[in-house]
């Protein structure tokens, strides 16, 4: 082989060195973007698929939520309906109660004597009573003695124009601009808070005890 032949195929076997190490190069670039596209891809994928179940995750919260409101709303219904229930049971047992103590005379004046008395002990100087038609029957006769004996000493007249009640007393001072209700719907009145934590009390187990008997405050 001559200069000149081994010159050129020393010039080929450089190129197809360089040749080969290129392909190789870009072997090596093409596998790793390949690699790169495959993780991307990947990537992109898993990010997708979090996207969704984030989505489908606040898609059920919310549902949840809304059956939640809904069912509260309904069980909030239902409680409202038994606590009226329960209320007007309550007071139709002590309306019925206090029916029964005022047809027994003895029984009731004593107890309206004592209403009265502590109807008084509010108030100062001369006091008007105003009764129903059925107490004004039954104390116009003995009114002076039996003012006397539920509050001695004071001064106490007895208001001929009977009051709409099932009974009890409204108690009248200072010209009417003061009034003691101790009439059975004032009492009532006042006692409507007791009657809720009462039904409260049959709706709820833990409820707090309350601190004096229903009935017994008529």
């Amino acid at each position: 082989m001559n200069p000149d032949e081994r010159q050129v195929h020393a010039l080929e076997e450089a190129l197809l060195a360089r040749a080969e190490s290129t392909a190789e190069e870009i072997r090596r670039e093409s596998k790793a973007a390949r690699d790169r596209a495959l993780a991307e891809g990947a990537d992109r994928l898993r990010l997708r698929e979090e996207r969704e179940m984030l989505s489908a995750q606040a898609r059920s919260e919310r549902l949840f939520r809304r059956r939640m409101q809904a069912a509260e709303i309904r069980l909030q219904g239902s409680l409202d309906k038994a606590r009226w229930g329960l209320i007007q049971k309550v007071l139709g047992g002590v309306r019925q109660r206090f029916q029964t103590l005022t047809e027994d005379e003895q029984a009731y004046l004593a107890w309206l004597g004592t209403t009265v008395a502590a109807g008084l002990a509010e108030l100062e100087g001369e006091v008007t009573v105003a009764l129903n038609q059925r107490d004004l029957d039954r104390l116009t006769p003995q009114w002076a003695t039996w003012i006397e004996g539920t509050a001695p000493g004071r001064k106490v007249t007895l208001n001929p124009e009977p009051v709409i009640t099932l009974g009890g007393a409204l108690l009248i001072a200072k010209g009417g601009r003061i009034r003691v209700d101790e009439t059975f719907e004032g009492r009532m009145e006042r006692m409507s808070e007791a009657m809720h934590r009462a039904a409260m009390e049959h709706l709820f187990a833990n409820a707090e005890e309350m601190g004096v008997g229903v009935y017994g405050n008529v």
